[in-house]
């Protein structure tokens, strides 16, 4: 009686086992090709999620070295060479060495000996009583002081400038423009 029962059961309710299977073939075929646009999608948004990392990479990058270049500016700007200063503005550009050539870290350290030698040489004016010898460090005095207060600015803008270059800075990507770029069309 049972298998009476599952015999036409399968029969009148399923029918034709044949027909089961083409329709299985067809929603296989159709479950695949939902899979490959997803999986399309899915590299797009890949694709689209590395392009945004570069782009957070190259703004971090630039906001540490505009703030380093601000340190810089923001000490030549103050016009005194006060040693407490003179040590903030190592501390302040201390990831210079990571963040940019050489050459920059080299323009720090030169604006910091000049900055401490400006206040050792002002030092020994404003104690020395002796006319010529004052007339002496005025003579060494007065180069360093003017190279802090003119010549580095220019100095520092046009080291620090191709650093400092926004048009490197892609527009940001959207997920539209970043699989159009990568299949090429427009």
């Amino acid at each position: 009686m049972f298998d009476w029962i599952i015999r036409n059961w399968r029969d009148q309710w399923l029918g034709n086992f044949a027909w089961w299977q083409a329709f299985a073939g067809v929603v296989q075929a159709v479950v695949a090709f939902f899979l490959f646009r997803v999986t399309c999608y899915l590299a797009k948004v890949g694709v689209f999620q590395s392009r945004l990392q570069t782009q957070s990479l190259k703004i971090s990058l630039f906001q540490k070295r505009l703030d380093t270049f601000l340190s810089v500016m923001g000490f030549l700007a103050n016009g005194r060479a006060e040693p407490p200063t003179a040590i903030q503005l190592r501390r302040d550009t201390i990831t210079a060495e990571f963040l940019f050539d050489p050459e920059i870290e080299a323009f720090i350290d030169k604006v910091y000996t000049h900055a401490i030698k400006v206040n050792s040489l002002e030092t020994k004016i404003n104690s020395e009583g002796d006319p010529d010898r004052r007339e002496t460090l005025f003579r060494e005095f007065n180069p360093l002081m003017e190279w802090l207060s003119v010549t580095a600015f220019t100095e520092a803008k046009a080291l620090f400038g191709r650093y400092l270059v926004v048009s490197d800075l892609e527009e940001p990507p959207t997920i539209a423009t970043s699989a159009r770029s990568k299949i090429g069309r427009t």
